[in-house]
């Protein structure tokens, strides 16, 4: 879990409230009924118990980052005697997908060849959804449609592209 390194104290309150929240998302996860415990569902889903990776990544922190020296077992585990590569890259220098319209299989450059992006969203209790049509490379219309406050995203996604469909047979 982000920042537990920080945030985590292993106290029976924290402990019982995290393992709560983890037996409720792996019920939903592995289906199984109320009365199954918390133990037979975390195995069930192949899981380790929140707590006690909650306070690995606690000492790892200590060691790691606060060169702190820990106790594991009756055995003391000094921040100077470990050694751990750092990753070759940072996660920001990693592999990018280079992707151009123009070099991809979709032609935009023909004259006869249509796009369609549509979106679908709802933000702050209200549903919209847009549509942007394209010809042969340039923006030809745009469209931004306000849906009931009711109506779900998936529902905005839904008509997004009815009306695309729409505005392509006219």
């Amino acid at each position: 879990m982000y920042g537990s390194g920080i945030w985590y104290k292993d106290t029976t309150l924290i402990n019982r409230k995290v393992l709560s929240l983890q037996r409720n998302a792996l019920r939903n996860i592995t289906k199984t009924y109320k009365t199954v415990s918390t133990s037979v569902i975390q195995v069930l889903a192949g899981i380790p118990p929140l707590d006690l990776t909650l306070k690995f990544h606690k000492e790892k922190f200590k060691l790691m980052k606060l060169k702190n020296d820990i106790l594991i077992n009756d055995k003391l585990l000094t921040a100077n005697s470990v050694n751990v590569n750092s990753p070759r890259d940072p996660p920001w220098q990693g592999r990018r997908i280079s992707w151009n319209i123009e070099h991809s299989n979709v032609n935009m450059i023909n004259e006869s060849n249509y796009n369609f992006y549509t979106h679908g969203s709802k933000i702050e209790g209200e549903t919209g959804c847009e549509i942007v049509l394209f010809r042969g490379g340039e923006e030809i219309k745009s469209l931004s449609i306000r849906l009931k406050d009711d109506s779900s995203v998936f529902m905005a996604e839904a008509y997004a592209i009815k009306c695309a469909l729409m505005q392509l047979r006219d």
